[in-house]
């Protein structure tokens, strides 16, 4: 029997970097979105396939296995493991300057921030977290090719190591669409520096005060702004 595998490094805090636009008309369908999944506590997950890196969910099979007759139901099952799934991605950082440059429509969206744990235990059952891991070469999947639905999972929690600084954790969700958990999971919500002051004020009048905080560009750092400088 193998040993088990244990993970106590689990971070208190998770961050989703979200893009919101410039406007707040009726329109701006993601400051709109926004703004329901703080007041409701909903995550949307997406499709794998709608993810920014094009590599995603690649990997490499053993030639024995590819030789194998049934290897051509099982790459089926993969592929539609993988399209079946919904993904919500996170990072163990708020205050990496290429996430707010790359997710947060280069530093005018928002960071919210999560209590890891609270978030878990309010998250649906079906659903399960997955820490990335980074490396220099397509995942090697083996030999055998038993549960499909966690492969499918195992590859999609392997990206290349040049993305290593989104220190990423991967929510899945047996389907796409909005998840819901406790929003009292939510610590805080971040504006970014150059977030436009009028909906940075749109934002605060319709989340809970005490949870909204700003940015400043401090140097070559992304640092808390003071209360009073909102």
């Amino acid at each position: 029997m193998p040993s088990t595998i244990e993970n106590y490094a689990l971070p208190s805090r998770l961050y989703r970097f979200r893009k919101v636009g410039s406007d707040t008309s009726a329109d701006n369908v993601d400051l709109k979105r926004a703004i329901e999944s703080i007041r409701r506590g909903s995550c949307w997950c997406g499709d794998y396939k709608s993810l920014n890196d094009a590599m995603e969910g690649l990997y490499e099979v053993a030639g024995d296995v590819a030789a194998n007759s049934g290897w051509r139901r099982a790459s089926r099952m993969i592929r539609d493991g993988k399209q079946g799934l919904g993904i919500a991605c996170f990072s163990e950082t708020w205050d990496q300057a290429l996430m707010w440059a790359h997710y947060a429509d280069s530093f005018k969206g928002v960071c919210i921030e999560y209590d890891f744990e609270a978030l878990r235990d309010s998250l649906p059952d079906a659903t399960s977290f997955s820490r990335i891991s980074y490396a220099g070469r397509l995942l090697d999947i083996g030999s055998e090719i038993k549960d499909t639905n966690q492969l499918a999972k195992w590859i999609l929690s392997t990206k290349h190591e040049s993305w290593s600084y989104e220190r990423e954790w991967r929510l899945f969700a047996p389907t796409g669409g909005n998840v819901s958990f406790d929003r009292r999971a939510i610590r805080r919500v971040i504006l970014g520096p150059r977030m436009p002051q009028h909906v940075a004020e749109h934002i605060r009048h319709h989340v809970r005060l005490n949870l909204v905080t700003r940015t400043m560009i401090e140097g070559y750092k992304v640092v808390i702004r003071d209360a009073e400088e909102f």
